[in-house]
């Protein structure tokens, strides 16, 4: 009899055992595609196209070439931002990445960033801007050169509107005239 008991417990101490061991595989299997899921995207996508709306109306429109989908944004390649203004098409933008914020729906946007809007003949040219989705501003603290019509200004730090049609660069401002 004593035995047994010996064995039952033997048998519930290695069974306990287990179940720890296995509980504690999972979180450290939990963990480990927890940092996985950080550093890789979820999704890759061709020919990605992104639009941000609010009350019907477009406020952005977004097409890429190749998207990564990871849990807090989205990374985007090789494309044209599209900026509304009352639903009506503003300033286009284009740049070699960005990111997006699904949350927000911020957009920053990095590497030969051009931004145009031939209604008010203006051309912005930076390495980096955003778009603050909720101020509906472009902002950008890097070197900034803007084009408008024969005059061209260049300095550090900028703020527009989505039309292009008010900029405001920062500091640093030099005006040169164009032939």
């Amino acid at each position: 009899m004593e035995r047994y008991s010996k064995k039952v417990l033997s048998v519930r101490w290695l069974t306990i055992l287990l179940c720890l061991g296995g509980t504690l595989g999972c979180s450290e299997t939990r963990a480990r595609e927890e940092r996985q899921s950080k550093e890789y995207p979820r999704e890759m996508i061709e020919d990605f196209s992104a639009c941000e709306t609010q009350i019907g109306k477009p406020v952005w429109r977004l097409r890429a070439k190749n998207a990564e989908v990871y849990e807090d944004r989205t990374d985007v390649y090789q494309l044209k931002f599209q900026l509304y203004d009352e639903g009506k098409a503003a300033g286009l933008v284009s740049a070699e990445k960005g990111k997006i914020f699904p949350g927000s729906g911020n957009v920053h946007l990095n590497g030969n960033v051009v931004a145009v809007n031939s209604q008010y003949d203006v051309k912005l040219e930076t390495q980096s801007l955003l778009w603050d989705n909720e101020k509906r501003k472009i902002l950008s603290d890097d070197f900034v050169q803007q084009t408008r019509g024969n005059t061209q200004m260049t300095g550090w730090g900028l703020e527009a509107d989505a039309r292009l049609e008010k900029v405001t660069l920062k500091r640093d401002i030099k005006i040169l005239q164009l032939q």
